[in-house]
């Protein structure tokens, strides 16, 4: 937590330590968060290199060179030569581990690569954003500000005192005339950057209709966004409907929100996707009366991935499994690692056996045998494999969040001492994000929030915080894991916002 007083505002918030801007807090008039979006601003080129130059499209163009000087304490300082191309600085194949960057991509003969990020053409003014911020009056003043943060491509909402609430994608995003999932030609002039979204066309929403914003690293646009295409990948809706599907509802139902709404509706772990995709998944099961229980279980359950949870367990351990078993004969296995870690792949299985989903009829079947395989033998031979591995165990007990110490979790004497273990609900698909590695066997959580704020702008009581640990470094004091089960459990720290400074 940090407090900084300035004459007349006082500013309350979250940050990295070592960054200067709080990427969550609130000042007199404002509170605001942030959260990365998941645009596609890079894009590694093949390139064709002779001597000292590279071809594009029917020219061998020469290559620029600049010197960088890596200056290292008490040691002699190192020199570098880079070269680059149009599209960057050339970087070995070797450096990239270029395989896994996608599953499918292909193999080609050139050993030279160039990277290109959106960075290197951008001049980022982000503490001018920062001292905008701090003299704000209005959203108006924000909005003119907060187009000098490129650096970071962030989706930042904003709400004031007075009732409006902001939207705003920062930085620009490439455009580009062909997909950049994988590795282009780079001789090829079409495979080149057509420039960038203009800052004014970047999506941004100014006091809806609605009346509320919700973003969860979904998609923001309407579908008909001229810049749709460049948005990049993003993860499930199923969050940001769920989100929605609670506050409307209260909306509805005349509610007026408090703080302690809003740390409930964070822990939140109804699966969105399970709601709508369990019930056509189980009519397609046919598996032995040994697993009638089971079923039954499944059937019965209220799509609350608790850790206490036994049929979310199966749930979510057999989704999973239906990955696994729809490509494992069919792709190698490095290549199946990396599709599994694809978020686009998880978020899309359960929407596969939706009504008026294209048919995967020929996905399910393995071309490597002569027995035509049915959509239902692989939920089934799926279902059957996810009830061996819960083997009547909740989520919580296969389920848990590992959190490491830097640098004490890489020396294995230290490890045990210093780390710390927890069972947690929820996955990518909740609203209480917990991610885990399909790739893995095992469903440990390698990725959520590691912190918690909630502000009531009418109410200088009612803020609350929480980070998933403790506030101290020392392995031995009290507060070095002091703040595990209340953050878990969304028993978030309460301060009061401290106005007495301000003249």
């Amino acid at each position: 937590m940090f407090h900084v007083y300035i004459p007349n505002n006082t500013f309350s918030g979250m940050a990295p330590i070592g960054t200067p801007l709080m990427s969550i807090g609130r000042s007199n008039d404002f509170t605001w968060t942030s959260t990365s979006m998941k645009t596609d601003d890079v894009d590694v080129y093949i390139e064709k290199i002779k001597n000292d130059s590279f071809l594009y499209e029917d020219k061998y163009l020469p290559l620029a060179k600049f010197e960088e000087v890596i200056k290292i304490k008490g040691q002699d300082s190192r020199n570098y030569t880079f070269k680059e191309t149009i599209h960057g600085p050339i970087i070995d194949s070797a450096m990239l581990g270029l395989k896994k960057f996608h599953p499918m991509v292909p193999d080609f003969n050139s050993t030279k690569l160039s990277y290109c990020f959106i960075n290197h053409y951008l001049t980022d003014r982000s503490m001018d954003f920062i001292l905008g911020l701090f003299n704000a009056k209005s959203l108006e003043d924000i909005r003119e500000s907060i187009e000098k943060v490129t650096a970071n491509r962030l989706a930042m909402i904003f709400a004031s005192t007075s009732g409006s609430i902001y939207y705003q994608s920062t930085s620009q995003i490439p455009i580009r005339k062909v997909q950049g999932d994988r590795p282009l030609a780079g001789w090829l002039e079409n495979n080149t950057w057509a420039g960038f979204i203009p800052f004014k066309e970047m999506p941004y929403i100014f006091n809806p209709e609605k009346g509320f914003i919700v973003n969860a690293n979904n998609i923001i646009t309407e579908s008909n966004y001229k810049y749709s295409d460049y948005m990049g990948h993003y993860f499930s809706g199923g969050r940001a409907e769920r989100i929605t599907q609670l506050i409307q509802t209260k909306i509805d139902q005349g509610h007026k929100f408090i703080a302690k709404d809003m740390i409930e509706m964070m822990y939140d772990e109804y699966d969105y996707f399970a709601q709508n995709s369990l019930p056509y998944m189980i009519k397609m099961l046919k598996v032995h009366k040994n697993y009638t229980s089971e079923v039954e279980s499944i059937k019965n359950w209220d799509f609350i991935l608790s850790r206490n949870s036994h049929p979310g367990a199966l749930w979510a351990v057999w989704v999973k499994r239906i990955a696994i078993v729809l490509f494992e004969n069919k792709i190698p296995d490095e290549k199946l690692k990396n599709l599994l870690r694809s978020t686009i792949l998880q978020q899309n299985i359960p929407r596969m056996f939706l009504p008026g989903y294209p048919s995967i009829e020929k996905l399910c079947d393995n071309f490597n045998t002569k027995e035509v395989e049915k959509c239902d033998m692989v939920v089934s031979k799926a279902f059957v494999q996810a009830c061996k591995i819960v083997d009547g165990k909740t989520w919580g007990e296969i389920h848990m969040v590992q959190l490491k110490h830097i640098p004490f979790s890489d020396i294995p004497i230290l490890k045990h001492f210093f780390e710390r273990y927890k069972s947690v609900g929820g996955t990518h698909s909740t609203i209480h994000s917990t991610h885990y590695n399909w790739a893995e066997e095992h469903f440990m959580a390698f990725h959520g929030p590691g912190s918690k704020f909630v502000v009531d702008l009418g109410d200088d009581e009612e803020n609350y915080w929480s980070i998933q640990t403790g506030v101290s470094g020392n392995a031995f004091s009290m507060f070095y894991d002091n703040l595990i089960e209340k953050f878990d459990y969304g028993e978030l720290e309460r301060f009061s916002y401290d106005r007495k400074n301000n003249n």
